[in-house]
């Protein structure tokens, strides 16, 4: 049984000069590498203040031209626990899966813009809020040999360990 998960999360994204946003210390949250010039900070919805808050102070300091944007609310995201990650990214996308763990990967998931967080025993979808209900459909169809459901919104969480790294 396939069950995916809608998870409430904090997305800040952090703008400035690549040398500085290499250096946006993992204690944050979790940083997802998304251009040079822009990484994600993504953490439970419930750090959201707190994490808006220090991303700014530390941004300010390592590149006062750069800035922090809350971008929660424009971003669905999707929890999907156990082994079958593979088996729906093979469903939904036309890139391969890299080997190693976490990895963090950009392109069109079901058609739609969006962004996936592959971790050894879970995957972690980002689509654009407006598009949320299309993924969540796609999924149900593609995926109803699996048993697919959609579960209850849960925090968004990565694992203590996944939490000291830093997928760039």
């Amino acid at each position: 049984m396939l069950e995916i998960f809608p998870c409430d999360g904090v997305i800040a994204a952090c703008h400035g000069r690549p040398e500085a946003l290499d250096e946006l210390p993992d204690a944050l949250a979790l940083v997802l590498r998304t251009a040079p010039d822009e990484a994600w900070l993504v953490a439970s919805r419930s750090r959201r203040e707190g994490l808006l808050r220090s991303a700014s102070l530390w941004l300010a300091s390592a590149d006062p031209g750069g800035v922090v944007v809350d971008q929660t609310d424009g971003w669905s995201i999707y929890s999907l626990p156990g082994p079958d990650g593979a088996e729906v990214w093979g469903r939904i996308s036309v890139t391969a899966l890299p080997r190693h763990r976490p990895a963090f990967l950009q392109g069109a998931l079901s058609g739609v813009p969006g962004k996936a967080l592959v971790a050894d025993q879970a995957l972690f979808l980002f689509v654009p809020a407006s598009v949320g209900h299309h993924l969540e459909a796609r999924l149900l169809a593609t995926c109803v040999d699996l048993g697919a459901s959609i579960g209850a919104p849960s925090l968004f969480t990565f694992g203590p360990k996944m939490m000291a790294e830093t997928v760039r």
